[in-house]
């Protein structure tokens, strides 16, 4: 910029001041510097994909570290060991984190990518970074903290010492130490390894305060998981739990606390899901936890902190179901009063106070609510239950109520009828009120009949918009899911007489269905399960069962499993069976093949892996000679096996040394009317003998005919025809021979089989892949050897020798082997996924897929490539899936209503919302919303609303008048008499939100 006079002969600059911003991407040298996030420290917005280079000069790694680290947790910077990203990966970060090492680089050469969201923003990241060298006789290399841990001290001269320590939860493998020393003629190193930490599975806790992690946190934990801790702290204190995170796999995984040293102590409770307490405290200074994993996925776990409470006070009292607990301090000589909801009356102690002494006990137990068989009510307002209501009543009894109001009252029905309880299923909703929503779901295997959802109604009854619906056991059905259950129809009641149920069970691709038998009880024979392993009843059957002595598993190779149920008219019975899904890896070993032999590496044949046929001498191979192990509609070797036949060909060339001419279909039959012929032509300077090792035809009508030429002109060896019992053999002349073979219509028989050679050993063939090294015409004691290219291998022998045979021929002792491709192994699956692996020729291709409610970050990355070094294209790092999500409702606002989340997070896929009104108001529309799996709410076009109740209109009074003409929600009528009438009933009447007008008609009487 430069200094001018401008138009107002006054000194201005001549350009406006530059501004300095963080570019989205770019190169970076020399030994110091830093990266930026595009926009920082504003923050980054819009979908951009951002590739950074780092080099420092050759003969130093990089040292980096974050000063500043924020992104969207779906946003994720890859940092790689490299010039590209094709190099290792150093890490991959996302969300916020405190001053970050990040590990030396292995060179001088560092790229990072930032590809965020187009609907994300966030302040992004400051990472600076410098030149070091790799090492030297009087300092060692940088080392960073370990993972979820800290590096105490720092310098790295020889005779510096550093000590690590993990965060809190987290236990330390390695060394606690390490210490820089020298080493003779020799660069200085650290005496020991970097150590880690890792989450411990259970352990025995006695400090006064720590944490408890989930193995694998902040990660999922592994699956078949059994952990415990054990608490124990001083006499007189005890132990407080509080959960800060808690997400497992709801009803399968399981956090058990017992307070207590094992678990025959008084269990405080069983959590799975993300229900759980925030606290969880003892009555002693012991506290037994125990968690549990199934076999399937994991999620992310749980994070609890425990610390020691003086046991100055009593636990808090157990809930009281149907009641209110009154007071909120549980102190020695505290005192809670309990009282019973409308409807239930109190039985046990109504007041309970903490006792003193050692251990902190309530002196009575909670009492309970119960709901009792008759009575006498006053009051203008109450409840009447059935007896032990929610549960079912009692057999025998009859009850009478007695409802006592003050004189001129009337009652009013406030809620329509509770639900509960709903056999087989859950009701997700609490509220029975007007205007208010459930919402009814079935347990696994039970199927809804009837609506989903039902509203409480407005107007003079309280009833429901539609009946009850119910859970059952259906009579067949389509399931889908990673692991489900089937029960007989009707369960658990008997299954009726002459049922004919089919279900279709259906995993994704790429995974096998394993079923378990865990109850079976049918009539032996005439009532059974029959099970096939496709979609069909062409498909493989698995098996059939039937009785209570078949509590078998079986498991399929593909993706669906059909079963049929079939009962006769007589007794009845009832299954249940689990299934799950499994990752298909093997194939079964294909069929034999007739006159052929086979080629494997071994007999464990996974994806990827091959067979090879070869068809004996004499015999021509119709198909494909090489299977591979591949998952297309199921796990098998595809194509299907070839055959080898004795054909019947024209003219056919043989260049060989030696060979065997068969007769077509050998050794069964020949065909009628056939007409066959070989050339057989070897080495010039060489004469062909041939070898008659046997001969059946219809005499004088089926023929063999040898010429000692390479057509019938030429004059003939030999004919033969009839039965020939005795060896036979005949020589040509020169290098070449004619056989034709002739039968007519008449008889068959078995035919002939006919060998013939020249004095030598010609050069076999190579195999496909690979090549065959050798003289071109060998002699005794000659050898060939075969090799395979780069990423196949060598399946049969690798050399064979020429050698005399019993007939007195030469041959080679071995056949052509086999150059199959070498699979790359099977690779990991995402977390969240899985793979569906393929092959084509000889790359084998592996497509990632992502479980319902993710989906693949980089959808770029959903493919891999097995190449010839055995190496996959990805590096073995599988792509990652990320959850769906909905979009955020925060801005919907539905007026006169709104919205309560039932179950979920809110947003990820799954989660339920119900629409309810503000009293007054009724709703139309839909009541329920799913965020479904492709990221989007389950509603349509329409959209829920809210309109104002109205109650009828009211008439005008003789002798009198009304006042006032609005009839909704909230509005007044207001009656007046005419002079010398008095009024009668309510003067001022208002439309409520039952759509009734309060009080009692109004009317006019003469004074």
């Amino acid at each position: 910029m430069v200094c001018v006079f401008g138009d107002s002969d006054r000194p201005s600059w001549n350009r406006p001041l530059p501004t300095c911003v963080a570019p989205c991407g770019g190169k970076s040298t020399g030994s110091t510097g830093a990266v930026l996030s595009p926009g920082f420290p504003g923050n980054y917005s819009g979908a951009q994909h951002c590739a950074f280079s780092v080099g420092v000069p050759h003969g130093f790694v990089i040292f980096a570290e974050f000063s500043f680290f924020q992104t969207a947790h779906k946003d994720f910077l890859y940092i790689y060991d490299g010039p590209s990203q094709r190099a290792p990966l150093l890490g991959s970060l996302s969300g916020s984190l405190r001053e970050k090492v990040l590990p030396l680089t292995s060179s001088h050469q560092m790229t990072l990518v930032f590809s965020p969201s187009k609907d994300s923003s966030a302040k992004g990241f400051h990472l600076v970074y410098k030149a070091v060298p790799k090492s030297s006789a009087s300092e060692c290399t940088p080392i960073t903290a370990p993972r979820h841990g800290q590096k105490i001290g720092s310098g790295l001269a020889v005779g510096t010492t550093l000590g690590f320590q993990c965060d809190p939860g987290y236990k330390l493998k390695g060394a606690k130490s390490v210490r820089c020393i020298t080493m003779a003629n020799a660069l200085a190193r650290w005496n020991d390894s970097m150590p880690s930490c890792s989450v411990p599975c259970g352990g025995n806790l006695t400090d006064m305060s720590g944490t408890i992690l989930s193995p694998g946190f902040p990660g999922s934990y592994a699956n078949n998981l059994s952990c415990v801790w054990r608490i124990t702290l001083p006499e007189g204190d005890g132990v407080q739990l509080q959960v800060l995170k808690f997400a497992t796999e709801h009803t399968w995984d399981t956090l058990h606390v017992y307070d207590g040293q094992d678990e025959h102590a008084l269990r405080l409770g069983s959590f799975s899901g993300t229900s759980v307490p925030t606290f969880v405290n003892s009555s002693s200074n012991e506290l037994y936890i125990h968690f549990i994993s199934d076999v399937s996925m994991g999620t992310g776990g749980f994070h609890l902190k425990y610390t020691a409470v003086g046991l100055s006070s009593c636990s808090e009292p157990n809930r009281l179901s149907n009641g209110i607990k009154i007071g909120d301090r549980y102190l020695v000589n505290d005192v809670v009063s309990f009282e019973c909801e409308s409807g239930f009356k109190l039985q046990g102690h109504a007041h309970i106070m903490c006792m003193p002494g050692p251990i902190r006990r309530w002196n009575f137990p909670p009492p309970i609510c119960r709901a009792m068989c008759g009575g006498t009510l006053t009051g203008d307002a109450g409840v009447i239950l059935s007896p032990d209501f929610p549960g079912t009543y009692p057999n025998l009894i009859d009850c009478f109520w007695d409802i006592r109001l003050s004189e001129g009252r009337a009652y009013e029905l406030q809620n329509c009828p509770d639900p509960l309880p709903f056999p087989n299923g859950h009701v997700l909703g609490s509220g029975v009120g007007v205007g208010q929503s459930l919402v009814f779901r079935c347990q696994t295997g039970f199927a809804l009949i009837g609506q989903p959802v039902l509203t409480c109604q407005h107007g003079v009854s309280r009833s429901w918009d539609h009946p009850f619906p119910q859970c059952i056991a259906p009579c067949g059905g389509n399931v889908t899911g990673m692991k489900g259950t089937v029960y007989s129809p009707g369960y658990p009641e008997e299954y009726p007489s002459f049922q004919d149920c089919t279900w279709l069970i259906s995993v994704p691709h790429g995974h096998g269905i394993h079923i378990n038998f865990t109850l079976l009880h049918t009539e032996p024979i005439y009532d059974f399960i029959s099970i096939w392993d496709g979609p069909n009843q062409s498909s493989h059957q698995l098996g059939i069962f039937s009785g209570n002595s078949g509590l078998d598993a079986v498991s399929s190779l593909t993706h669906h499993v059909l079963m049929r149920f079939q009962s006769d008219f007589s007794i009845g019975g009832f299954f249940a069976l689990t299934f799950f899904a499994y990752q298909l890896r093997k194939c079964t070993q294909p069929s034999p093949v007739a006159n052929a032999d086979v080629l494997l590496w071994d007999n464990n044949l996974k994806i990827g892996d091959m067979v090879t046929y070869r068809c004996r001498r004499g015999y021509t191979l119709i198909g494909s000679a090489t299977l591979t192990c591949q998952l297309n509609t199921w796990l098998q070797m595809v194509p299907t096996p070839p055959t080898c036949t004795a054909s019947c060909p024209s003219e056919e060339l043989r260049t060989d040394s030696s060979g065997i001419i068969l007769s077509p279909a050998y050794p069964a039959n020949y065909p009628y009317l056939q007409t066959c012929s070989w050339i057989v032509v070897v080495e010039k300077d060489h004469n062909i003998t041939f070898y008659v090792e046997s001969f059946q035809s219809e005499r004088q009508y089926d023929e063999l005919e040898i010429f000692d030429g390479v057509n019938r002109d030429h004059p003939r060896l030999a004919g033969l025809s009839g039965d020939h019992t005795a060896p036979l053999s005949f020589a040509t002349h020169g290098p070449e021979a004619f056989v034709y073979w002739k039968s007519d219509h008449a008889t068959s028989k078995k035919g002939f089989r006919l060998h013939y050679s020249a004095g030598y050993c010609s050069l076999p063939g190579a195999p496909e892949h690979g090549s065959v090294l050798g003289p071109p015409k060998g002699s005794l004691g000659s050898v060939v050897r075969w090799t395979c290219e780069a990423g196949f291998r060598l399946v049969g022998k690798s050399t064979a020798t020429c050698r005399s045979s019993s007939l007195g021929y030469l041959a080679w002792d071995a056949r052509v082997p086999a150059c199959q491709a070498v699979s790359c192994g099977v690779p990991r699956a995402p977390i969240n996924g899985g793979i569906i692996m393929v092959n084509r020729s000889t790359e084998m291709v592996i497509k990632f897929t992502c479980n319902p409610g993710f989906r693949l970050l980089k959808p770029q990355q959903a493919t891999a490539f097995c190449h010839r070094d055995r190496r996959w294209s990805h590096g073995d790092s599988p792509p990652i899936c990320s959850v769906i999500s909905c979009p955020d409702l925060g801005s919907f606002w539905l007026e006169h209503g709104g919205w309560r989340l039932l179950n979920g997070s809110g947003r990820d896929v799954g989660s339920c919302l119900v629409f309810y009104c503000l009293p007054g108001y009724y709703l139309s529309g839909p009541r329920i919303s799913y965020c479904t799996a492709s990221g989007t709410w389950s509603w349509d076009e329409e959209r829920p609303k809210c309109t104002v109740i109205s109650c009828n209109e009211l008439p005008s009074i003789p002798n009198g008048r009304k006042i006032g003409t609005q009839v909704t929600f909230g509005a007044t009528a207001i009656f007046q008499c005419d002079a010398g009438f008095t009024l009668v009933g309510t003067q001022v009447r208002e439309c409520l939100a039952s759509g009734l007008w309060s009080g009692k008609g109004a009317g006019c009487v003469g004074a």
